[in-house]
C-alpha cells in the first residue's frame, strides 16, 4: 500500500476574515551583514523585509506560475543594491519604490537590484518583482525543497532554503515578516496557504484564494498547497484544545487520514501543557497522495521523527517559527 505525504504547512486557515487587510508586521530582524552560521549563503542582514504581498497565477496542467512580489523593507545599513534570493524564475519588471531601477539582473541564484540612488540605514523601501517560470524543487545538501509539482498539484516544503524556488525573497532564517497570500489557479482545486483566510472567488474556470499571515515568519515557511481536497476538522474542541485543527486532503484519503491523525489534538494539548499557547489562530495539515521521491524531500514534508499510529499515514507534531 502506498503511503501518502504529509505536508506539515505551519497554516493558520481559519473562518474567512470579515477584514480584507491586516495591519504590516514589525518585528525587525538582526542588523549587520554576517551571513547565518547555519546556511551562508542565503539571505542577507542588510536589510529586513517587514511584510511580503504574493499574488501568483498558477497553471496546474503546464505548472506554469506568474507573479507579482511586493517587498516593505527597511535598510539596516548602507546599501547601493538590493539582493534577493530567486532560483529557477525569471524577472521581467523591477521597481524601487515604484520607479524603475538604475538596472537589475539575475545570478544562478539570486536577484540584484540596484536603485537609482543609494539607500541610507533604516530607510524604508518597497520592491516589485514581477516575474515568472515553471518553478522546481531548488537541490542541495539536504535533498530537494521548495516548490515540488504534484501528480495533480503544488507541494511546497521550503525548510531550509526552499523559498527563493518560488517567489524573490531574503531568505535569511531570521529574517521574519508578514504575508499577504493571492492564488489564482483552476477551479475545483483547494489552495492553503499560511495565515487566515480572507476570501475564495469564482470567476469562469478560475479561483481566488486571498490569505493573510499577520505572525511574522522567516521565508522558509511561507507555502502554498494546491489539491483536489476537503477540509477536515481533526479536533472541533472534543479534547479540549483551544486551537482549531483540520486537514485539507482527498476525498479518497479522508478516513485513513482522520484514523492516522487521531492523536494530533492530543499532541497540540501536550504542546500547550509543556511549552505555552500555540502562537496561531489555528493548525492544518496536508496530505497527499504522492509517494515521496527523494528521502531527503520525504524527510521535509513529513516530519522526520513521528512513527504512524495506523495505516499509511504519520502524525506531524505541531511546531512553529
Amino acid at each position: 500500500m502506498e503511503r501518502p505525504r504529509i505536508a506539515v504547512c505551519h497554516t493558520t486557515e481559519g473562518p474567512m476574515s470579515s477584514s480584507a487587510s491586516a495591519a504590516r508586521g514589525t518585528v525587525r530582524a538582526a542588523t549587520g551583514t554576517s551571513p547565518d552560521p547555519y546556511l551562508p549563503g542565503a539571505g542577507t542582514t542588510a536589510f529586513r523585509v517587514e511584510r511580503y504581498e504574493l499574488d501568483l497565477d498558477y497553471r496546474v496542467a503546464s505548472n506554469r506560475l506568474s507573479g507579482k512580489a511586493v517587498l516593505h523593507g527597511v535598510t539596516c545599513a548602507p546599501t547601493s543594491a538590493v539582493v534577493l534570493d530567486l532560483v529557477g524564475l525569471r524577472a521581467t519588471k523591477v521597481l524601487v519604490d515604484g520607479r524603475k531601477p538604475a538596472r537589475f539582473s539575475q545570478r544562478a541564484r539570486q536577484l540584484v537590484v540596484t536603485p537609482q540612488s543609494p539607500l541610507q540605514p533604516e530607510q524604508a523601501f518597497t520592491l516589485e518583482v514581477r516575474y515568472e517560470g515553471s518553478p522546481r524543487p531548488r537541490r542541495g545538501p539536504w535533498g530537494e525543497v521548495g516548490w515540488e509539482e504534484l501528480t495533480d498539484g503544488v507541494l511546497v516544503a521550503g525548510q531550509p532554503n526552499g523559498a527563493p524556488s518560488w517567489f524573490p525573497c531574503n531568505d535569511h532564517p531570521g529574517d521574519k515578516a508578514s504575508y499577504r497570500f493571492i492564488v489564482t489557479t483552476e477551479a475545483n482545486y483547494r489552495v492553503v496557504c499560511n495565515g487566515v483566510l480572507q476570501s475564495h472567488t469564482a470567476r469562469a474556470s478560475r479561483e481566488t484564494w486571498v490569505y493573510e499571515q499577520t505572525e511574522p515568519m522567516p521565508a522558509y515557511l511561507a507555502t502554498v498547497q494546491i489539491g483536489r481536497y476537503v477540509l477536515l476538522d481533526l479536533d472541533s474542541g472534543r479534547h479540549g484544545t483551544p486551537v482549531p485543527q483540520s486537514v485539507a486532503v482527498s476525498p479518497a484519503l479522508a478516513d485513513r487520514a482522520r484514523a492516522g491523525l487521531a492523536r494530533q489534538p492530543a499532541m497540540m494539548r501536550t504542546f500547550i501543557n509543556c511549552f505555552g499557547p500555540y502562537p496561531f489562530p489555528a493548525y492544518t495539515v496536508v496530505v497527499t497522495e504522492d509517494e515521496p521521491g527523494d528521502p531527503a524531500r520525504g524527510a521535509v514534508a513529513g516530519n522526520p521523527g513521528t512513527q504512524p499510529p495506523g495505516p499509511g499515514v504519520g502524525v506531524p507534531a505541531p511546531d512553529c517559527p
